[in-house]
C-alpha cells in the first residue's frame, strides 16, 4: 500500500497518534504484569561484568553484556582512543578491522561496513540519529574523540530497531557522562589535553565534571583541532580543518526509579581543498540535543527520548587563500526524533518494543522550495529462551509520506552449545535492511548551461533493500578470545543515476543491484596487562548491474596490534594495518581497468604516566602513524605519508 500525502493532512496526524498511544498502552499493560516475574534474563550486573565483556546498547536499544548481544558488536574503548593517538573519529575507525575509509564529497571521511557506505551506515549520538550528510557520506572526521567514551559498531542491517540507512550497519558514538567518575576525591574535578604534531596539527580540550548535588552529575567538554590537511583527501596543497568543539551533559535522579538525562553537541567546522587553481570551502555548523528519561517498573524499563540533529554546510570556493562571499551553496538539514522504547518481560519471554516519530526538513539551492518530510515506526523484538539457545525474531513496520510503507523482518539466534557459562557462543542472523531515498534524490533540480545537460529528481523513487545472512563462532577465554564470521548481502533496487534523456537530463531510478560477501577472523591474547590482537578480513563485491566488482572496495586487509605496560608505567601501543589493493575503474565489459595500489603501515605510540604531588595524574605521550613513511599516489583517500605527535595530558582527582 502506498501512502499519498501531499499536506499535514488529518490520516497522518490520526495515524502518528494511534502509533503513540498504542505504544504507551502496550508499555503500560505489559510493565504492570513486572511486577512478580524476575528478569532472569537481564541477571547480570555491572558487578559482575568481565574485563573484556563490556556493557553495550546498539545491539538491542538497552544495556547488556557484549557477549549476549543478539548480534556481533564491535567495541573501540576510551583505553583504544587514548592509545591511538587520534584527533577524529574516523582516524580511529580505519584502524578497526573489517572497516575501510572512502572519500566522501567534497571533503571528508566514511566508513565502509561490510562492502557498503554512504547513506547506508548509520551514525548515531548516543543512539540518536545525526544529520550531516554532504553527497550522501557523513563525515566522521568532524566528531572529536576527546569527548567519546566509546564507539559500538554493528556490522549488517539494523534497520530492524533503526530504520533507514542501517544497511550497512550502525556506528554509535557514545560520549563521556556526566559526573567526576569513581574515584574522585572533589565534588568537581577538571582534564585538559594538547596534542600537538606534523602537518601543523593542534589539538586542545578540556573538560570539567561534578555533581551540582548528589543526584546531579553534569559534565562539559571543549576543545578545539586544527591539521594542515583536509579529511578524506590525500593532497597537501593548501588544505586544512579547523574545528571547535562544546559537549554538554547532565543526568538528573528524580526517584530510585526515574532518571533523566539531557545532553547536547555544537560543532563548527571550517575545511579548504584544493581542486586545479581554485581553492574549495566548506564551512559546517553541526548540533545535537536530546532529553531522555529512564523509568524502571519492576523488571521492566521504558525510556522516552526526544532528539534534535541541524547541520548547515555552506560550500565555496575563490581563487585565493579566502572565500568570495557572493559564491557558493548552502544546504541546511533538520532532524527531529520522538522515541519511546520498552524493555521486558512479556509471556514469560524478554520484549524490547517502541515507536518512533520522525520529522526532516532540507533548505538547498538546487533543491526547489523547503521540502519537509514526516515518518512514522513501530519495532519490537522477542527473546525467545530455551535450553542454551536464544531465538529472537522481530520486525519493524515504517511509513513516510514520501514513499509509503517498509516491513522489515529478522530473526536471529544465540546457542551457548557448552553451557550458559561456557566460553563458546554461536550467533546466525537473517533478516532485511532498507534506506529511504533522500530529498536530493527526490527533488534535485539542477542546470549546468555551459556544459548542456541537467539533473533533476524522481519523487516516484522507492526505498533501497537488501536481505543479510551472517553466521558467527565466538571463544571467550579467559585469556584468549577467538571470532571468525561470515556474511552475505544482496541490495535491490538501488538508486543510482540514469540518463541522460533527448534533453541532456539526468535523473535518479531503482536499477541498480548488487552483492556483497566475505567473513572476518580475529584472535585475541591477553597477557597479564598488555593484549595481542591479530585480524583478517576478506571481501567480494559484485555490481550486478554494471558487472564487475563495487568500486573502491579491497578484497583483503589484516590488522595486528600489540599494547603492554612495560618498565615504570611505561605504556606501548604497536598497529600494524595492511589494506590491499582495490578496483579503480572498469571498462565496458565490467573487467578492472585500473587498481588502487595496496597499503602497509605501522603505527606506534609511547605513552609514560606520572602521580603529582597533589593526587591527579599526567601523562606524556609520543606517536607516529606510517613509521616508515610508505608512499602511495593521491588517490588513497586521506592518505599523506608519515605523521608524528606529542601529546600531554592531565586529569584532576
Amino acid at each position: 500500500m502506498r501512502l499519498c500525502l501531499q499536506t499535514a493532512a488529518s490520516p497522518w496526524l490520526a495515524r502518528s497518534l494511534h502509533t503513540l498511544l498504542l505504544s504507551v498502552v502496550l508499555s503500560a499493560s505489559v510493565a504492570s504484569s513486572v511486577h512478580a516475574q524476575a528478569d532472569t534474563t537481564r541477571s547480570t550486573t555491572l558487578d559482575s561484568i568481565r574485563k573484556f565483556d563490556p556493557v553495550v546498547v546498539t545491539a538491542a536499544r538497552r544495556d547488556e553484556r557484549r557477549s549476549d548481544a543478539i548480534v556481533s558488536t564491535q567495541v573501540v574503548s576510551r583505553a583504544d582512543i587514548r592509545d591511538a593517538g587520534a584527533s577524529d573519529i574516523a582516524a580511529i575507525l580505519t584502524q578497526e578491522l573489517g572497516l575501510q575509509l572512502a572519500t566522501g564529497s567534497p571533503a571528508g571521511s566514511q566508513i565502509l561496513l561490510q562492502g557498503l557506505g554512504e547513506q547506508r551506515v548509520l551514525v548515531l549520538l548516543d543512539g540518536q540519529p545525526l544529520s550531516g550528510r554532504v553527497g550522501g557520506a557523513f563525515d566522521l572526521s568532524r566528531i572529536p574523540t576527546s569527548i567519546v567514551d566509546r564507539i559500538e559498531i554493528v556490522k549488517g542491517p539494523q534497520s530492524v530497531l533503526y530504520g533507514t540507512d542501517a544497511m550497512g550497519g550502525v556506528i554509535n558514538i557514545i560520549t563521556r557522562g556526566p559526573g567526576a567518575g569513581a574515584g574522585a576525591k572533589r565534588t568537581v574535578v577538571g582534564d585538559a589535553s594538547a596534542i600537538a604534531g606534523s602537518h601543523d596539527r593542534l589539538d586542545l580540550s578540556t573538560r570539567v565534571a561534578g555533581s551540582f548535588a548528589a543526584s546531579v552529575p553534569f559534565g562539559i567538554d571543549l576543545g578545539h583541532n586544527h591539521v594542515a590537511l583536509a579529511p578524506g583527501l590525500g593532497t597537501e596543497t593548501g588544505a586544512y580543518a579547523d574545528r571547535w568543539n562544546v559537549a554538554p551533559r547532565v543526568r538528573l535522579s528524580a526517584l530510585k526509579s526515574l532518571s533523566f538525562d539531557v545532553g547536547g553537541l555544537g560543532i563548527f567546522e571550517r575545511q579548504r581543498y584544493r581542486t586545479g587553481q581554485l581553492s574549495n570551502f566548506s564551512d559546517n555548523t553541526q548540533t545535537a540535543a536530546n532529553v531522555g528519561a529512564a523509568w524502571t517498573l519492576g523488571g521492566a524499563q521504558i525510556t522516552p527520548t526526544v532528539a534534535y540533529s541541524g547541520f548547515d554546510h555552506l560550500s565555496r570556493s575563490a581563487a585565493g587563500s579566502r572565500p568570495a562571499s557572493d559564491s557558493g551553496a548552502r544546504d541546511v538539514q533538520r532532524l527531529l526524533t520522538g522515541t519511546l522504547n520498552f524493555s521486558g518481560i512479556a509471556g514469560g519471554m524478554l520484549l524490547d518494543a517502541g515507536t518512533e516519530l520522525r520529522h526532516e526538513s532540507l533548505v538547498a539551492d538546487r533543491v526547489p522550495g523547503v521540502r519537509r518530510s514526516d515518518a512514522a515506526a513501530v519495532f519490537a523484538q522477542t527473546t525467545w529462551v530455551a535450553d542454551r539457545i536464544s531465538i529472537v525474531p522481530g520486525a519493524r513496520a515504517s511509513w513516510s509520506e514520501q514513499w509509503g510503507s517498509s516491513v522489515t523482518p529478522r530473526l536471529a539466534l544465540l546457542a551457548r552449545p557448552l553451557g550458559g557459562d561456557a566460553p563458546l557462543t554461536i550467533r546466525a542472523s537473517v533478516g532485511a535492511g532498507f534506506r529511504s531515498p533522500d530529498f536530493k534524490e527526490l527533488y534535485l533540480h539542477f542546470v549546468n548551461a555551459t556544459a548542456g545537460y541537467a539533473v533533476d529528481g524522481n519523487a516516484d523513487l522507492r526505498p533501497e533493500r537488501s536481505v543479510n545472512t551472517t553466521a558467527e563462532v565466538e571463544w571467550s577465554g579467559r585469556v584468549t578470545d577467538l571470532r571468525a564470521n561470515v556474511f552475505h548481502n544482496r541490495v535491490h533496487d538501488l538508486i543510482e543515476t540514469v540518463g541522460p534523456d533527448n534533453t541532456g537530463t539526468f535523473t535518479y531510478d531503482n536499477v541498480g543491484l548488487a552483492t556483497t560477501a566475505g567473513g572476518e577472523l580475529e584472535l585475541a591474547q591477553h597477557v597479564g596487562s598488555g593484549e595481542i590482537d591479530l585480524g583478517y578480513s576478506y571481501l567480494h563485491t559484485r555490481d550486478l548491474s554494471a558487472g564487475g566488482p563495487i568500486l573502491g572496495r579491497a578484497a583483503h586487509s589484516g590488522r595486528a596490534a600489540i599494547r603492554a605496560e612495560t618498565w615504570r608505567q611505561l605504556r606501548v601501543a604497536l598497529t600494524g594495518l595492511y589494506t590491499g589493493p582495490s578496483p579503480l575503474s572498469l571498462d565496458a565489459a565490467g573487467s578492472v581497468r585500473t587498481t588502487r595500489q595496496s597499503l602497509t603501515q605501522l603505527n606506534v605510540r609511547v605513552a609514560r604516566r606520572f602521580v603529582t604531588p597533589t593526587g591527579s595524574a599526567a601523562e606524556l605521550s609520543i606517536g607516529a602513524d606510517n613509521v616508515f613513511d610508505t608512499r602511495r599516489e593521491a588517490n588513497w583517500p586521506g592518505f599523506t605519508g608519515r605523521q608524528l605527535s606529542i601529546g600531554l595530558s592531565w586529569a584532576g582527582r
